[in-house]
């Protein structure tokens, strides 16, 4: 999953954000890697068991810190379509959907986030592009360090400010 390509639109005073990227990696490996917690601790962080349907997570970031996300599996369509809620440090709860849709060349990817609060979006969207990445190393047989994520979400960030800028703008 080379490169992540975004969209992201404003509906009702919050924001969606739409992540897409092309994976060589079938469905199964990649639909493996977002649901089973031994693949998940690579990547995003630790939960205590497999993401399946009705399952409440808590998950705990890879780096160590104190953050948290507590969230609940609504759809779980394998190897296709998990969807879970997300509330993250007892914020607001918004939504995630990852589709896994089959390709010629193997698998796209998309992460979709919704009910994202504006003056979080473009640090949320900067963070879920940096996961991206990460698993996108993980798969590929490289590390994945958690406490590089600051790092990169910090990279990406200006990207994103000025598309939830340009989103308001659309919205008008």
């Amino acid at each position: 999953m080379p490169e992540v390509h975004s969209k992201m639109s404003v509906h009702n005073g919050t924001v969606t954000t739409v992540l897409s990227a092309e994976s060589r990696l079938s469905r199964e490996v990649l639909w493996r890697a977002i649901v089973m917690p031994e693949q998940l601790r690579h990547w995003l962080g630790h939960v205590a068991e497999p993401l399946t349907e009705g399952t409440e997570f808590v998950l705990s970031y890879l780096n160590g810190s104190d953050h948290r996300v507590v969230g609940t599996v609504t759809r779980a369509d394998e190897p296709s379509t998990l969807e879970f809620t997300w509330r993250f440090n007892g914020g607001s709860e918004s939504q995630v959907r990852v589709d896994l849709e089959e390709t010629n060349s193997g698998t796209k990817f998309t992460l979709t986030r919704t009910g994202v609060e504006i003056d979080q979006a473009a640090a949320d969207a900067a963070s879920w592009h940096a996961q991206i990445d990460f698993l996108s190393f993980w798969l590929h047989d490289r590390i994945a360090l958690g406490a590089a994520l600051r790092e990169r979400r910090n990279e990406l960030i200006g990207q994103y400010e000025a598309e939830v800028a340009n989103a308001l703008c659309e919205r008008v």
